[in-house]
């Protein structure tokens, strides 16, 4: 005869601490989830193609993770990650932008290629206001000049390194452009579903392991 038994005061000691094990377990994988999913979302959207390029301090500086407070929330446990930039959400939704002072566009050449000043016709002056866009990269101490530069009907800025006459293409001006959605936000943390599963399966065994011990 074999005869298990299980001491009904432990459980119901297990039972008693469940809520605390489960909030602090939880809590810690939603912390763990979060910090992974900024990780793969910046990697994979913010470093070109087939996301976006972003500068330091830039679009991700722009992203909070705050927890949500249990208390405001009918004692539900969570964490979020947010932006009031307008800009990202554009990148996410796609847009287009307009400006009647014009638009510097970046070209995505390929390296080394360049134009020769033969190709071109010289445009006017560019406004200063879209020359300020460009920010302190090409300036008049810097070794590249900013020149821009007509061909085919619109306005190139170009770069041309001093004492050489080759031109490469930078930015070209214009009124308006399509933005495509490229940010990838929400489907990057769709894609982690798989991922999600394993880490609140696993934070639950030990929510459990916690309440028996």
């Amino acid at each position: 005869m074999i005869q298990w038994f299980i001491d009904a005061k432990r459980v119901q000691e297990a039972v008693n601490k469940m809520p605390a094990a489960i909030r602090y377990q939880y809590a810690d994988a939603l912390d763990r989830l979060s910090r992974k999913f900024l990780k793969i979302w910046k990697a994979t959207r913010l470093k070109g193609p087939p996301g976006i390029f972003a500068r330091p301090r830039g679009i991700f500086s722009q992203f909070h993770r705050q927890f949500i407070n249990p208390s405001l929330h009918g004692g539900k446990i969570g964490i979020e990650i947010f932006t009031e930039s307008k800009i990202a959400k554009q990148h996410e939704e796609g847009a287009t932008i307009s400006s009647p002072q014009g638009l510097a566009v970046p070209l995505r050449a390929r390296k080394g290629e360049v134009f020769t000043r033969g190709g071109f016709e010289h445009g006017g002056v560019v406004k200063k206001s879209v020359r300020n866009m460009l920010g302190r990269k090409y300036t008049k101490r810097s070794k590249n000049r900013l020149v821009p530069i007509k061909f085919n009907g619109k306005v190139f800025l170009t770069k041309v390194r001093r004492g050489s006459d080759d031109v490469s293409p930078l930015f070209v001006i214009k009124k308006s452009f399509r933005l495509k959605p490229k940010l990838h936000f929400y489907a990057t943390w769709d894609g982690m579903y798989r991922e999600v599963n394993r880490v609140i399966g696993i934070h639950t065994e030990r929510a459990l392991k916690d309440a028996w011990a």
